[in-house]
C-alpha cells in the first residue's frame, strides 16, 4: 500500500503533490497577472512538482514564453533544473518550438545545451521532432491558445543549437536514434538538410533496431526527405534493418507507393530482398492488402512473384486470403506463379479463398486448369468443406459443378463436407445436397451424431503473427 501512495501525485485533500501557486499560474499562463502576489507570498520558487517539474518547466512545456520571461528576468528561477524524467526546460522549450525562449535559454551560461534527459535525448533531438508529426507542430501562445508552429520554426530551433560548439550534432539516445535519425521519421526537411551539410554528423547511422535514417523516412512515408537522403553516396538504399527489412519492404507495408516507386528505379535496390519470416516486399504488400503496391511491383519484370515464405505462403496465399481480387488477377496472368501452392498447413489458396467467401476469387482459380479443386490440407480438409462450415453457398454451389470434387470423402476429424454446414448453421449449404447434384444421404446427413467442437468449426487463420511492427 505504502509504494502504491508514494506514486500518486495527489495528497489526501486531493491537491496535486508539490503543485504551488506558481506552477497553477505557470499553467494556466497567468503569471504576468500576477506581480502582486509574488509579493504577498513566499514561494519556494524552485520548487518541484510530483514529476519534478519546477514552474518554469510548466511554462516553457504549455508554450507560455511571457510567462517564461517573468519567471526567469523578475524572480530568477533556476534556469536548468531537470524533471523526473531528465527533461529540462530547454528540453521543453526545443520541443514545442519555441524560438523566443530558446534564445533567451541559450543566452545564459548556467543552462546545458546538450543535456540528455533520461532516454538520452538533447534539446537538439527534440527540436528535430517538433510537437507532432505533420508539417505543423501544434503548441501554445502566451494567451493559452493554440497556434501552428511550422516546421521552418522548428528549424530555426535546431539551427540556434547547431550554431554552439558544446552540441553534438550527431549524439545517439539510448535507442540508438540521432537527431537526423528522428528529423527522418518525422519529415523535418529542413532539418535534415542543416544536419546533413555538417561534416559530423553520420547520414547512414542505424539504430539499434537497424534502421537508418533513410529507412526510417520510407517507412513513415516521408518521401522528400528520402529524395534528399539518397542525393548522398554514403547512404545505403538497400540496408536491412534487424529482421531483415529493407526500406523497400517498409514502404510496401505501409503503402508508400510513391516511395516504392523511387526505390524500384534504382539499380543499387534488390526488389525480391526477404527478411527474416522470408517475406519479399511483394508478399509484405499483398499480406497488408496493400493492392496498388503489388500492382506496381507486379509491374517489373525482375520481381518474383512466386517466392514462399517460411510457413509456405507466396504471394497469391496472401492475395486470395485478403480479398486482393486485382492482385489475384496479375498474379495468374503470370506464367511464372503455381496458382496452387500448399503452405506448411496445406491450404491452397483456393482453400483460403473458399474459407473468407471470396467468390470471385474462387471463380478465377476454378477457371484454371492446374488449381485441383479437391485438395485436402494437413486434416484433409477440403475447400468444399471450407466452404460449407461457414455457409457459403455460392462457393459451395461452384465447387459443387466440378466433376472433380469428392463430396463423400470425411476428412481426418470423421465428418463429411455436409455435416459440417449442418453443425455450423449452414442448412441452405446442406440442402444442396437435395439439388440437382444427386449426393448420397450419407454424404449430405452422414455423422450428424457425431460430437462437433469448435476446434472442428473454426476457420483457418493465417500463420502465428509474426513481430513486424517493433
Amino acid at each position: 500500500m505504502k509504494e502504491y501512495e508514494q506514486w500518486q501525485p495527489f495528497d489526501a485533500r486531493g491537491y496535486p503533490i508539490g503543485f504551488t501557486g506558481l506552477h497553477g499560474g505557470a499553467l494556466l499562463g497567468i503569471l504576468e497577472l500576477m506581480p502582486s502576489l509574488f509579493d504577498l507570498k513566499k514561494w519556494d520558487l524552485n520548487a518541484t512538482e510530483f514529476h519534478g517539474r519546477t514552474a518554469l518547466s510548466w511554462a516553457v512545456g504549455k508554450g507560455n514564453a511571457g510567462d517564461v520571461k517573468v519567471l526567469l528576468e523578475q524572480l530568477g528561477l533556476h534556469p536548468d533544473i531537470a524533471d523526473n524524467r531528465g527533461r529540462t526546460p530547454l528540453s521543453w522549450a526545443a520541443f514545442n518550438c519555441m524560438e523566443e525562449t530558446m534564445r533567451f535559454l541559450l543566452a545564459r551560461n548556467d543552462v546545458n545545451p546538450d543535456t540528455p534527459d533520461e532516454t538520452g535525448r538533447t534539446p537538439l533531438s527534440w527540436a528535430a521532432v517538433g510537437w507532432g508529426n505533420d508539417d505543423f507542430t501544434v503548441g501554445r501562445t502566451n494567451t493559452g491558445q493554440d497556434f501552428m508552429a511550422s516546421g521552418s520554426e522548428c528549424a530555426m530551433v535546431a539551427k540556434l543549437l547547431l550554431e554552439r560548439s558544446d552540441v553534438n550534432p550527431d549524439r545517439a539516445d539510448k535507442t540508438g536514434r540521432t537527431p537526423l535519425s528522428w528529423a527522418a521519421s518525422y519529415g523535418r526537411e529542413e532539418v535534415v538538410e542543416m544536419l546533413l551539410e555538417r561534416s559530423d554528423v553520420s547520414p547512414d547511422t542505424p539504430d539499434e533496431r537497424g534502421r537508418t535514417p533513410f529507412s526510417c523516412s520510407v517507412r513513415c512515408g516521408n518521401v522528400e526527405v528520402a529524395e534528399t537522403l539518397l542525393e548522398r553516396d554514403d547512404v545505403d538504399p538497400d540496408a536491412s534493418d534487424d529482421i531483415g527489412r529493407t526500406p523497400l519492404s517498409w514502404a510496401a507495408i505501409r503503402a508508400h507507393g510513391r516511395a516504392v516507386k523511387i526505390l524500384l528505379q534504382r539499380n543499387d535496390v534488390n526488389p525480391n530482398a526477404a527478411d527474416r519470416f522470408g517475406q519479399t516486399p511483394l508478399s509484405l504488400a499483398a499480406e497488408h492488402r496493400n493492392p496498388a503496391v503489388a500492382e506496381i511491383l507486379l509491374e517489373r519484370k525482375d520481381v518474383n512473384p512466386d517466392v514462399a515464405d517460411l510457413s509456405g505462403w507466396t504471394p497469391l496465399s496472401w492475395a486470395a486470403f485478403n480479398c486482393m481480387e486485382e492482385a489475384v488477377r496479375l498474379l495468374l496472368a503470370r506464367n511464372d506463379v503455381n496458382a496452387d501452392t500448399p503452405d506448411e498447413m496445406g491450404h491452397t489458396p483456393l482453400s483460403w479463398a473458399s474459407s473468407k467467401r471470396h467468390e470471385k476469387i474462387v471463380e478465377m482459380l476454378l477457371e484454371r486448369s492446374d488449381v485441383n479443386p479437391d485438395a485436402a490440407d494437413q486434416k484433409g480438409r477440403k475447400p468444399l468443406a471450407w466452404a460449407s462450415s461457414k455457409g457459403h453457398e455460392e462457393i459451395v454451389r461452384m465447387l459443387l459443378e466440378r466433376n472433380n470434387v469428392n463430396t463423400n470423402q470425411a476428412d481426418a476429424s470423421g465428418p463429411t463436407p455436409f455435416p459440417w454446414a449442418i453443425g455450423n448453421a449452414g442448412m441452405r449449404v446442406a440442402r444442396l445436397a437435395e439439388g440437382p447434384y444427386s449426393l448420397s444421404a450419407g454424404s449430405a446427413l452422414g455423422g450428424l451424431c457425431e460430437p462437433f467442437t469448435a476446434d472442428l468449426l473454426e476457420i483457418p487463420e493465417p500463420p502465428t503473427k509474426r513481430v513486424r511492427w517493433h
